[in-house]
């Protein structure tokens, strides 16, 4: 009901948009579609999988995310708007890495709580750095706002967690 509801808002602030521009009303809403077909698909895809799976390999995730983060202010690669290096360019639609981030810092905070009490201060400290360093980049793009929900994030899964 929701993508419903968002297809109908993307289509009655963006027909006039789309007409002027592009020269078919229809532009935004036929691309809005595919994605969330795309989104769609890919929700039943990973349904297929086991949480364990994607909690276990959380801190490669979360290392992969970063990296992605990184190639926002590789020239050719990432799109400055405005300004902000948030977007990576793929042809014909971008993806912003932050968004990646804000899941796979989920996951990484919730491995890393569950685990700290048992593991040694050497590996806490790497996890810990793993866990904080991708979202202190997002500064430097900047992306305040998403920053901000990242650390949000950590800080109520180690309440949730923890239990304290």
């Amino acid at each position: 009901m929701l993508v419903f509801l968002g297809l109908v808002m993307v289509f009655s602030s963006s027909y006039l948009l789309g007409r002027e521009h592009f020269g078919n009303s229809f532009h935004f809403i036929s691309r809005q579609i595919l994605f969330a077909l795309l989104g769609i698909a890919l929700v039943l895809v990973l349904r297929l999988t086991k949480f364990e799976f994607w909690i276990n390999n959380a801190f490669v995730w979360q290392v992969l995310a970063c990296v992605l983060v990184l190639l926002t202010f590789v020239p050719g690669i990432g799109v400055i708007v405005k300004g902000s290096h948030r977007w990576i360019d793929l042809g014909p639609f971008h993806i912003q890495p932050g968004e990646i981030l804000k899941f796979t810092t989920i996951m990484c905070s919730v491995r890393l709580f569950q685990n700290f009490v048992f593991w040694e201060s050497r590996e806490r400290l790497t996890a810990l750095l793993i866990l904080l360093v991708p979202p202190l980049i997002l500064v430097f793009q900047p992306d305040f706002g998403m920053f901000m929900l990242c650390m949000m994030n950590i800080f109520f899964e180690a309440i949730i967690v923890t239990g304290k």
